[in-house]
């Protein structure tokens, strides 16, 4: 397997343990084109090919990169649009 497959892996491997389905994200307008959105996870992040992680969040039909995906703390009193 190659340096780039494992590195991806673990990425999604920590993010794993840190965001669980359910959880909130926020992304950013500028990586997809709409106002900054909070979203509830649907998935665990996994592999897509050779090139990134990706996240399934409730109301996008797509995929996310983790990348431009913040957690956000439910605590810190964020509220969803889903």
């Amino acid at each position: 397997m190659s340096n780039k497959k494992n590195e991806l892996e673990a990425l999604a491997a920590e993010w794993n343990r840190t965001v669980k389905i359910g959880d909130i994200i926020e992304y950013p307008p500028e990586a997809y084109g709409a106002a900054s959105d909070l979203r509830r996870t649907r998935t665990a992040a996994e592999v897509l090919g050779t090139h990134a992680v990706v996240v399934r969040v409730e109301g996008i039909s797509g995929c996310i990169d983790i990348r431009h995906c913040t957690p956000v703390r439910e605590q810190e009193g964020a509220k969803c649009e889903s």
